[in-house]
């Protein structure tokens, strides 16, 4: 690394350096402190000779003086500095360099080593939750579900309108009732011989292919109103009056409605691999403890249901779930909380 000289640090104290100088002084400056301090001590002894002098620094007359004056007074103190420094025994590198002390043990993940036994970090996820798109395509007319209201199995969502479908629907029922008097007529001339067997079989099949129609387009006018699959929460919603919806062409697109349901919430907690071996000892149903991260001191339990048992590569870590009664809705989806395992006897 290359150190500017005195003179284009005193030249850099009067703003005598070009603009490139200047940028490269600031560069190095944050590299280099020691530059940085020789730069302070030469603006605080221009600061002293402007205040001496009575004159602003920045005056044509007034330069070639203070410049002599701050090159005399640079030699002065660093000569003495120089003195100072050949005087003091320079300290070895074992007396300069701090003792890093034991190094820390790892620790395994979520372990708190304030607390008795293991903490480890888990987080809430509803135990049942979907995701609600429109089977056809239609315009929203009306949306009945706000966001975050509650919701009960059943009720309406949303209304949507297919003009189109309803018009299909009409005209599939009307060929249904010109077809099956059509049956009619040719039953009652196969009976008087009038019509032959294959007349009778191709009117029958006509009304058979009508009444599957009618039901396909009964059935897309019946998904303009979207009911809710389950009692639950709706966590989100992006339907609005007037927009135009239809069933989904990826995994990308999104949802009229997520709904979830948070009466029982799944506790999902991460352990290191080494702990596998505590899950012999745990049976389905045992009841596991847990605090809020918030520092709450009463502890929740939940009932264990199991573990994947499969360890994740990238992680080092398998998970457990745990099942939260959480009728009082005091918990919600996204929480993490602090798990201590493995439970106690």
């Amino acid at each position: 690394m290359t150190h500017p000289d005195d003179e284009l640090l005193l030249a850099e104290a009067c703003d005598w350096t070009t603009a490139q100088e200047h940028e490269k002084l600031a560069v190095h400056w944050g590299e280099c402190p020691p530059c940085l301090d020789r730069f302070a001590r030469f603006c605080a002894e221009r600061t002293i000779l402007e205040e001496a002098t009575g004159r602003g620094w920045r005056e044509g007359r007034a330069r070639p003086l203070v410049a002599v004056a701050l090159i005399l007074l640079a030699v002065t103190v660093g000569g003495i500095l120089w003195r100072v420094k050949r005087s003091q025994p320079l300290p070895s590198e074992h007396a300069t360099r701090p003792d890093p002390g034991p190094e820390p043990s790892p620790s395994a993940p979520g372990q708190d080593s304030k607390e008795e036994g293991f903490d480890f970090l888990g987080h809430l996820v509803p135990i049942r939750e979907v995701s609600i798109f429109s089977k056809v395509q239609a315009y929203v007319e009306h949306v009945e579900a706000a966001r975050g209201a509650t919701v009960k199995k059943g009720d309406l969502l949303v209304q949507l309108r297919a003009p189109e479908l309803v018009s299909v629907c009409e005209e599939a029922r009307v060929r249904l009732t010109q077809d099956e008097a059509e049956l009619q007529r040719t039953k009652a001339n196969s009976a008087s011989g009038l019509s032959t067997g294959q007349e009778l079989a191709n009117a029958q099949n006509k009304v058979a292919i009508d009444k599957a129609r009618l039901g396909t387009c009964e059935a897309n006018v019946s998904y303009l109103k979207i009911f809710a699959p389950f009692d639950g929460l709706i966590a989100d919603r992006t339907a609005e009056e007037g927009s135009l919806v239809g069933p989904p062409q990826g995994s990308g697109d999104t949802p009229l409605f997520r709904i979830q349901n948070i009466d029982r919430l799944r506790l999902v907690v991460s352990l290191p691999a080494a702990g596998e071996a505590t899950l012999d000892g745990v049976k389905p149903g045992e009841r596991i403890s847990f605090t809020r991260r918030e520092g709450l001191a009463r502890k929740m339990t939940g009932a264990f249901l199991g573990s994947t048992r499969t360890v994740d590569p990238a992680t080092g870590t398998f998970t457990v779930d745990v099942e939260v009664d959480n009728s009082s809705h005091e918990l919600f989806p996204g929480m993490f909380v602090r798990v201590s395992w493995p439970p106690k006897k």
